[in-house]
C-alpha cells in the first residue's frame, strides 16, 4: 500500500511534489475511506487529482508508471537510455538528476525507497525498511558514472554471503535498478522479494483514456465467477438496461472450414469436431431487458461491439474496480470519467469505497461534480494541479487549506468555482 510518493524533476514537475495517501485527522466516513495496514498507520483508499488541461495531472500517474517499469522492465544493455524528460523549461534542471521517493507497506513491513537517475543511468538507489519496528538501511547503491560500475552496500541487519553479494553487484548495470536485476539473479533474499512482489502484484499498470479495457475485463469474467457477479451487479445498478452477461463459446471459423473441406463432413459435424478439440473462442454477450410486441419483458442479446461507447467504458472500468474489490491492488486511471455520465463515474467510485478492503485507487478527472458531494467525499482525497509562473506543476491537497479559505461547512465546489483553490483554467473573456 502506498503511503507517500515524491517526484522531483520529471516531466512538467521541477521541484519536489508530494502525493500522500496518509489519512488526515478528519474521521469522516473512516469506515469506507481508510484502512490500517500496520498499527498506527491509517491510509486512504482513494486520491483524485483535479486541474486544467496541461497542468500536470497525468504527469503524476506517469511518474508512478515510470517507476514501476524501472523495476519490472529493466533495460537489457548498458547503452540503452531511460525514456523520459526532466523539467525542460529551466537550464539548470535540464542537466540535473530526477528523483523518485516512495514509502509503502508490504506484508506488514514499511519500506522507504529512493532512486536518483538521469537519462543515461541510475545514479543512486537506497532501500530502507522496518524489520523490527525501527527504520534501518537494507541497501545503498552508488554508480561510478565515469566507469559505469556499481557498488552496493548493505545495512548491518542484512545477512548476505559474498557469493550472492558479488552476483547481484555484477549483474546490476549502471542503467538498471538493483530491484529490477534481483528478479533475474536467482537469489533468495526475502525482503527484496517482498519489494519486487509489491511492484509486480500490488501496483498495476497505469490505465490511459484510450486504453481498451474490454478484453481484460472479459478475460477476468471468464476466469472468475466472483468478478462476473460483481460486474453484472454494477451493470444492473447503472441503469444501462443490462440484466445479465453470458459467456458464449464460439468455434473458430477457419478450423471449422478445414474440417469440412478435408474430412468431407457436414457443418454440424465440423462444429462438433472443432469444439471437441478446443478450437474455440469465448465471447461476452450482454442480455438487455426489453419488451416484445405484446409488452412482455424479454432478454435481448447484444454483442459487446454493438454497445455504446459509454456502456463499453463502464463495462471495462467495472472489471477494473471489481478486481480492486476482490483483491488487494493499486490502480492509477487517467481521465477516469472519459465517455461516462458523471453519475456513473460517481457510482463506480462510491462502490469501490464501500466494497474494497485494502486496495487503492488514484485517478485524474475533470468531473468537478465530485467536489459538490461534500457528504460523501473526504477533502484529504482531493488533490489539485496547477502550473506556477515558471511553467512547473504544483500538486497540493484540499486538506492543505485552512479555515480562512475553506471552512468545514463550505462547499468545495463553490469555493473552487470562485478560484480560491486555484487549479482552474484561465480562459479570459470570449468577447474581448
Amino acid at each position: 500500500m502506498i503511503i507517500e510518493f515524491n517526484i522531483t524533476n520529471f516531466g512538467s514537475i521541477k521541484d519536489k511534489q508530494t502525493l500522500s495517501f496518509e489519512a488526515s485527522k478528519d474521521d469522516t466516513l473512516n469506515k469506507y475511506y481508510t484502512f490500517e495496514p500496520i498499527a498506527g498507520v491509517h491510509l486512504l483508499k482513494l486520491a483524485m487529482i483535479f486541474g486544467p488541461n496541461a497542468s500536470g495531472k497525468s504527469t503524476v500517474l506517469k511518474a508512478l508508471e515510470f517507476l514501476r517499469k524501472l523495476i519490472l522492465e529493466p533495460v537489457r544493455y548498458s547503452s540503452d537510455t531511460l525514456s523520459f524528460d526532466p523539467f525542460l523549461l529551466n537550464e539548470t534542471s535540464k542537466n540535473e538528476p530526477s528523483v523518485f521517493e516512495l514509502l509503502f507497506i508490504q506484508a506488514g513491513v514499511k519500506f522507504h525507497y529512493v532512486v536518483t537517475f538521469n537519462q543515461k543511468c541510475i545514479i543512486s538507489e537506497v532501500l530502507d525498511y522496518t524489520p523490527r519496528g525501527r527504520e534501518a538501511n537494507f541497501f545503498t547503491r552508488k554508480t561510478d558514472v565515469k566507469n559505469q560500475t556499481v557498488e552496493i552496500e548493505y545495512g548491518s541487519l542484512v545477512e548476505i554471503d559474498t557469493k550472492n553479494r558479488l552476483k547481484l553487484e555484477i549483474a546490476t548495470l549502471w542503467n538498471n535498478t538493483v530491484l529490477g536485476v534481483f528478479s533475474h539473479a536467482n537469489i533468495d533474499f526475502r525482503y527484496l522479494k517482498l519489494v519486487f512482489d509489491w511492484f509486480d502484484n500490488y501496483l498495476n499498470p497505469m490505465i490511459s483514456p484510450d486504453m481498451n479495457l474490454l478484453e481484460a475485463t472479459t478475460k477476468k469474467i471468464i476466469l472468475s465467477p466472483k468478478i462476473k457477479e460483481e460486474v453484472t451487479q454494477m451493470l444492473k445498478y447503472a441503469d444501462v438496461q443490462i440484466e445479465n452477461i453470458d459467456i458464449v463459446e464460439k468455434v473458430k471459423e477457419n478450423y471449422k472450414q478445414i474440417y469440412q473441406e478435408m474430412s468431407m463432413v457436414s457443418e454440424p459435424e465440423a462444429i462438433y469436431y472443432t469444439k471437441s478439440r478446443g478450437f474455440t473462442d469465448k465471447e461476452i454477450v450482454f442480455n438487455h431487458l426489453g419488451k416484445d410486441g405484446k409488452g412482455r419483458q424479454v432478454l435481448i442479446p447484444f454483442k459487446v461491439e454493438q454497445e455504446s461507447q459509454g456502456t463499453l467504458r463502464y463495462y471495462g472500468l467495472s472489471g477494473v474496480l471489481a478486481t480492486l474489490m476482490t483483491e488487494e491492488k493499486m490502480m492509477a486511471i487517467d481521465e477516469f470519467e472519459s465517455s461516462l455520465h458523471p453519475d456513473l463515474a460517481q457510482n463506480l467510485i462510491l462502490r469501490f469505497l464501500v466494497q474494497s478492503k485494502r486496495s487503492q485507487l488514484l485517478v485524474t478527472t475533470h468531473n468537478i461534480d465530485f467536489l459538490g458531494e461534500q457528504d460523501v467525499i473526504r477533502r484529504d482525497t482531493i488533490w489539485f494541479t496547477q502550473k506556477n509562473k515558471n511553467g512547473a506543476t504544483e500538486l497540493y491537497s484540499a486538506a492543505d487549506f485552512d479555515t480562512s479559505v475553506l471552512r468545514k461547512t463550505s462547499s468545495l465546489l463553490n469555493v473552487y468555482a470562485t478560484g480560491k483553490l486555484g487549479a482552474k483554467p484561465n480562459l479570459g473573456s470570449v468577447f474581448s
